[in-house]
């Protein structure tokens, strides 16, 4: 997971894009577009290959999903503490193998712990977005959050927030994320000249028996969940905020691509 920010060359303004952005920050996880990892995985070198190498000026997250090891934070190019000790996998009874609070056996760092994760990079782009509005250089944050994707971990004040099991709580999780994030906008007074973009990457991991226990279809009225060809998998939200030039509360049945971007 990851989150990352930018500084741009020049300032906003309308019809610019996340590709004008000149240098970048990221903080989050970094997902198949890999780190150039060899045979030896040494850990304790310099990674290349992140979003270092990719344009971005810092990052800080992870090097896969939540659910692969190694697990240990990466800050920049170097890991924060790398993996040495070994974790047992992981599963929640009454769920699927990948569902629940689902990871793999493998090393872990020390002191790492996948609860943590979330707030932590919650955190982090709070902090970057602080110390961002120090400055008067436009910038690109890219928060990439490693919920809801496996491990299903919501803190213990989500637990029974929602009517959907533990993932509709870790879900209300992620809203309470992006909420703090549009907050922290809007006390720096940054809102008004910010474009904010809330997507996902694929559709839920739901399914039909999830669907008649809790009586909640997570990809509403499209068929199918992630890992399968249909729309539930593939056709996910797509939210934009840009106060004074686009219009709260519109929709568009246009079709586009995360590449659009």
């Amino acid at each position: 997971m990851a989150t990352a920010s930018a500084d741009r060359a020049e300032p906003a303004h309308a019809g610019d894009t996340a590709a004008r952005s000149r240098v970048r920050h990221g903080h989050g996880r970094q997902v198949h577009l890999g780190f150039e990892e060899g045979d030896d995985n040494d850990y304790t070198r310099s990674l290349e290959g992140g979003p270092i190498d990719r344009g971005f000026e810092s990052f800080f997250g992870l090097r896969s999903s939540l659910d692969k090891p190694p697990y240990f934070y990466i800050r920049n190019r170097l890991a924060v503490k790398p993996p040495s000790v070994p974790i047992e996998a992981s599963h929640t009874e009454g769920w699927r193998d990948i569902q629940g609070a689902f990871w793999r056996e493998g090393l872990i760092a020390p002191g790492f712990r996948h609860a943590a994760v979330t707030p932590d990079l919650c955190d982090e782009s709070l902090r970057v977005l602080t110390a961002r509005a120090a400055g008067d250089r436009p910038f690109f944050l890219y928060v990439a959050l490693p919920s809801p994707h496996t491990p299903w971990l919501p803190s213990d004040e989500f637990q029974g927030t929602s009517d959907a099991g533990m993932y509709g709580d870790f879900t209300v999780m992620v809203d309470d994320c992006v909420g703090q994030i549009l907050a922290r906008l809007d006390e720096l007074e940054l809102a008004n000249n910010t474009l904010v973009i809330f997507t996902s990457d694929n559709g839920p991991v739901w399914y039909p028996e999830d669907v008649n226990t809790f009586e909640h279809r997570s990809a509403h009225m499209l068929r199918g969940r992630r890992l399968g060809p249909y729309e539930g998998g593939h056709r996910v939200p797509f939210i934009v905020r840009w106060p004074g030039l686009v219009q709260a509360g519109k929709t568009s049945s246009d079709m586009i691509f995360h590449t659009d971007v």
